[in-house]
């Protein structure tokens, strides 16, 4: 919900408006990746 409700912070400047599906896509893909990263860094490939 935190990452969904800052890309669309970032995608309207604070001017207002709805949640897209841009945002909540764009929120998947970052929790995905650090998601990622974690993963890598508990398994010594970071």
């Amino acid at each position: 919900m935190q990452q969904t409700l800052r890309q669309y912070w970032l995608r309207t400047s604070g001017a207002g408006g709805y949640i897209e599906r841009i945002d909540l896509d764009k929120a998947l893909k970052a929790v995905e990746l650090e998601f990622c990263k974690n993963q890598s860094s508990q398994n010594g490939l970071d």
